[in-house]
Formats: C-alpha cells, structure tokens, sequence
C-alpha cells in the first residue's frame, strides 16, 4: 500500500495484528486502530446446590469409638478370668485352713509267710537221663510267690560228647496224680558240665512230697 509523502510510513504488530505509524523525524509512533476489547478473566462457574458433591464423612470419630469399645470388652475379659482364678485359689485356701488332717498312720505290715517249699523225692543214681542229660539234684519245689510252682536250682549235667541246648521238664506227681510241670533250657553245655536250671510252671503250688519225672524235650 502506497503511503502519501506527508504521511508517515504503516505497519502491523506482529504481535497484536495492530497496525501504527512511525514518523521518521520524531521517531514517535502511534496506533491506527482502536484496540478491540480484551479477553477478561473467565467467569467461575458455579454449581447448583443439589449438583455439588456432598461432602465426605471422616471415619475418625466411628474408628475412635471402635477402639474404646474393643480396649472396654478386652478389660472385661481380663477382669472375669481374674476373677475365676482369684475364685480358685480362694476355694483352694479355704481347704487348707479348715482345721488340719490328722497325720496318716501306717499300720505295720504283717510280716509276710515264708513261701511254702516241700522237697522232691531225689533222684534214684543213673534213674534221671534223657537223651545224654541228667537230672543231678531236683533241689527245692516252692511256690513262686505268685501262687506256682518253681524250682530255682535244677542241677543237670550234659553226658554228651559235645555241647549241647536243651529243653527240659519236670513232671511231678502226688498219690499217683499229675498235680504241676516245670520247664527249664540249657545252652550250649559243655560235655561233662553239670549247670543249675531255673525251671518255672504255670500250675497252682500244692504241697508235697512229690513223685520226679524227668524229660528232655529237644537236644541239638
């Protein structure tokens, strides 16, 4: 756009798209245009009452309150328990301070009956032997002290040529009648050795004098 000679140059702000003018000789400027209105503030928009949101509940109260009700039950609980032990120890003093039992007496044990042992009719020489076994000395048949028969030193005598394990009984008879057998074992004997033998029953002790039987169950 031409500019006339007595007029001085226009031109535009980049800025603001304004346009003004620039006299060379003052150097002053000024604007051609009036400025269009400028943008305010934008306005706050306000809500409606029913559109605010409500506001939010704090728990704090209600969780305050939780925690005294639980610290009340916990020191209810304590309270009862104590109260059952202090009733117990209570109901255990009580006893003891009711007037004092009277000391125990101890009757004196009778003195116990010596078990009752009958001797057994001894062996006639050379009379007991069983397959290279032979019954020494019956010794003494006495009750157990459980009411049976027992025999505590058996003598034996291994007459075999090497050692051996037996198993023995003794039979003993009363008038003719069986009335108890005894069983015994040996181990690894040697040839010629007498031993003694524990020979123990199940039969009811009855009193003597007995018949002697000897028999040898197993030799190996």
């Amino acid at each position: 756009m031409s500019v006339p000679p007595d007029q001085p140059p226009v031109y535009t702000d980049p800025a603001t798209g304004r346009r003004y003018s620039l006299d060379p000789a003052t150097g002053q400027s000024r604007w051609l245009d009036t400025p269009g209105p400028q943008p305010g503030p934008f306005p706050t928009q306000q809500q409606a009452p029913w559109q605010q949101p409500a506001p939010r509940k704090s728990h704090t109260g209600r969780n305050i309150v939780l925690a005294l009700l639980g610290v009340f039950v916990l020191l209810i609980i304590i309270g009862a328990v104590g109260s059952a032990l202090s009733g117990n120890k209570g109901t255990t003093s009580s006893g003891s301070s009711s007037s004092p039992a009277a000391p125990a007496t101890t009757a004196a044990a009778a003195p116990s009956k010596p078990a009752a042992s009958t001797p057994a009719k001894a062996p006639a020489q050379g009379a007991m032997t069983d397959q290279g076994w032979t019954l020494v000395d019956v010794g003494t048949i006495a009750d157990d002290g459980v009411g049976q028969f027992g025999a505590n030193h058996v003598r034996i005598r291994n007459d075999n040529t090497d050692a051996k394990t037996a198993t023995f009984t003794i039979t003993l008879t009363k008038s003719g009648q069986v009335v108890g057998t005894l069983s015994g074992a040996a181990n690894q004997v040697a040839p010629g050795k007498t031993v003694t033998v524990m020979m123990v029953s199940t039969d009811k002790f009855a009193k003597g004098p007995y018949q002697v039987e000897f028999q040898v169950n197993a030799s190996f």
